[in-house]
This record gives C-alpha cells, sequence and structure tokens, in this order.
C-alpha cells in the first residue's frame, strides 16, 4: 500500500470486517423461526441487495474521482458555493459529496448527521455487548462499567491512522473468529444433534418471514465504510469494483449459512428460548471459551473500522463553517477520543 491504495483482497477484508458483528449469534434462531431453505432464501436475498449497492456505492465513488479537477471543484463546490480545498477534491468524494452530487446541497449535512447516529447506536451496542460478554468469563473481576471503558480503550490506538486502509493488516482477524466459530459449532454438532433433544424444519411458519430478511439484510451491513473504501481501493475499474462487492458477499454468506445450519441442525426448536447461540453452550468450555475471545478480539477490529465514518461525518459537519478545513493528525486522534469517549458515557448511561 506505498502508494496509499489498497488491494482487492485488502478491501474484501475490510468489508467483511466491518460487517461482522454481535448479529451473526442470532442467525441460527432465525432459522429456527422460518426453516432451512427460507433462511437460505433469504440470506441470498438480503447478500444480493447487499452486493448491489455496494457496487452502486464504489461505482459512485470511481466515477467521481474521475471527473477532472476542474469540474471537481466546481461539482463538489461547498454549500455556500466555495469549492472546497483542493487535496479534498483529489483524495476523494465523502457520502455527502455523493448526496449533494445527487441531489441539492442542503442535504449533505443531514446525511453526516444520520451516518454520526446510526453507526454511534452500533459502536454503543458493540461496548455493551463486549462488557456483557467478558462478564461470562470467570477470570473477569471488572464491574460492567470498568469492561466498556476497557473496550473503548483497546479500541482507541486503531483509529488514529488517516486512512482506513492502514487497517488491512487487522482485517483479516474478523474472517478468522467467525471461521472459528462455525468450525467449533460443527464439531459439537454431532454430539449435540444425537441427543435427540431437538428438531429441525426445512419449512418453517411464513410469519416471521419479513422479520428474518431484516436480520438478514442487515447482517451483510457494511455499507457505513464503503466510501471510505472506494477511495481507497487501487484501479476502481467497473469490474473490481463488482468483484470487491461479489466477493466480500459470497464469502461473508458462506459462513453465516454455515453458522446458521450448524447452530440449527445442533439445538433446533430449543432456540425459542434463547437469546443467541452461545447461550447453548457452558461458560467453562474450553472450545467456546476461545470462540468467545476471537469474537471479542473481531468486535476490537470492527469497533476501529466504523469509527472512522463517524469521524468523517464530524469533520464535514466543521466543514459547513469552514470549507478549507483539514485536520491534522493530531486533530484526527482528538477525533477519534471525542468519538470513543462519547460511545462509552452512552453505554455507561445504558440502564
Amino acid at each position: 500500500m506505498s502508494d496509499g491504495k489498497i488491494s482487492l483482497r485488502s478491501a474484501v477484508l475490510l468489508l467483511l470486517a466491518n460487517g461482522i458483528g454481535s448479529g451473526v449469534l442470532v442467525l441460527p434462531r432465525a432459522m429456527a423461526a422460518v426453516g432451512i431453505i427460507p433462511m437460505f432464501l433469504l440470506l441470498f436475498m438480503g447478500g444480493i441487495i447487499s452486493a448491489f449497492s455496494t457496487w452502486i456505492l464504489l461505482q459512485a465513488v470511481a466515477k467521481t474521482m474521475q471527473v477532472p479537477d476542474t469540474q471537481s471543484h466546481c461539482l463538489l463546490g461547498g454549500s455556500d458555493g466555495v469549492p472546497l480545498a483542493r487535496e479534498h477534491v483529489s483524495s476523494g468524494p465523502t457520502y455527502g459529496d455523493l448526496l449533494k452530487l445527487a441531489s441539492v446541497p442542503w442535504a449533505s449535512p443531514f446525511l453526516d448527521i444520520v451516518l454520526v447516529l446510526e453507526t454511534m447506536g452500533a459502536l454503543v451496542t458493540f461496548a455493551l455487548f463486549l462488557a456483557d460478554f467478558l462478564d461470562q468469563f470467570s477470570f473477569w473481576t471488572l464491574s460492567r462499567n470498568q469492561s466498556i471503558v476497557t473496550v473503548v480503550t483497546l479500541a482507541y490506538p486503531a483509529t488514529l491512522p488517516p486512512r482506513v486502509g492502514n487497517l488491512a493488516r487487522l482485517a483479516s482477524m474478523p474472517l478468522a473468529g467467525l471461521s472459528f466459530m462455525a468450525l467449533s459449532i460443527w464439531l459439537e454438532a454431532p454430539l449435540v444433534a444425537g441427543q435427540g433433544k431437538s428438531q429441525v424444519f426445512f419449512f418453517r411458519s411464513t410469519s416471521k418471514l419479513p422479520e428474518v430478511l431484516c436480520i438478514c439484510v442487515y447482517a451483510f451491513f457494511w455499507h457505513n465504510n464503503v466510501v471510505t473504501l472506494g477511495r481507497e481501493l487501487r484501479d476502481p475499474s467497473t469490474m473490481r469494483c463488482a468483484a470487491t462487492a461479489v466477493c466480500a458477499t459470497f464469502l461473508l454468506g458462506i459462513v453465516y449459512g454455515i453458522i446458521a445450519l450448524g447452530g440449527y441442525w445442533s439445538w433446533g426448536d430449543t432456540f425459542q428460548s434463547s437469546d443467541s447461540i452461545m447461550d447453548k453452550y457452558q461458560k467453562d468450555d474450553a472450545l467456546f471459551m476461545a470462540v468467545r475471545l476471537a469474537l471479542i478480539a473481531s468486535l476490537l477490529v470492527s469497533i476501529p473500522l466504523q469509527v472512522f465514518p463517524v469521524r468523517e461525518s464530524c469533520i464535514g459537519l466543521v466543514k459547513l463553517r469552514s470549507p478549507k478545513h483539514a485536520p491534522t493528525t493530531v486533530q484526527h486522534a482528538a477525533w477519534s477520543f471525542f468519538i470513543l469517549f462519547a460511545i462509552a458515557c452512552t453505554a455507561i448511561a445504558v440502564p
């Protein structure tokens, strides 16, 4: 990445890392609600929606960056008609810039606000989830609030680089963690399923289809970072943009399907009384203690990745008043600290 650009492989892994969240734990329960075949069809639909929208965003970034600088200055002018700083134009468009091109200039800050609120909400959920997850270890003695502070502290160093592509070396960890989880579930599946305490169905109630479709669509949600990655993708041709979107969706869909089927085959209808698949295994089970640690490591990579678009949107809002504002490395670090501090405070305040 000597030229500041990332390879197709790195882009795929970064999308995967950004998309993996605690929602994967409810996929077997979702399959129990609708049956095996409908679940795979819904996962396929969610994947198609994600892949197509990801490709559209990557193409929008690529096409905008191909516009000559003189036209870029006019197209990406500030809301008051003042062109954006040249270094901002050359680095590529933001989400706000793309919306400005597609609609009206005053719509851009609304998108930034929505992106900040949505992503901050997801990050608060991650902090709460990890705090509860850590509490399940017998050796963990910190309180819930101390665990939340520990989580955001561990995540902070990875938010310091100026580009999301700098985290490419860590991006394989979430996929490895999810793959390890899938393998562990299937290693235990013959023993658990052999006890004969559960039933599995190829088709189940159709009343839950809309609800499960929402879960499947959100399971592939990494779109808050697609524009950021699109700016850093090396040689963003139409085919490479499509390959990035399709490969990321395909890999994640395969792992999701393996986890959902393995969990459902193991526990069947008993999922109706459980919040997640991890509740089905003993807390002192050595294999699933390792799975929990792998999931914690995965989310500690996903959290910093999602801080980047929040930071960019916050800076975009500042640019409304100061169009030529170009944040320094220290200011980037300060923004990251403020964002994680706000996440910790909100998570602690949640009853």
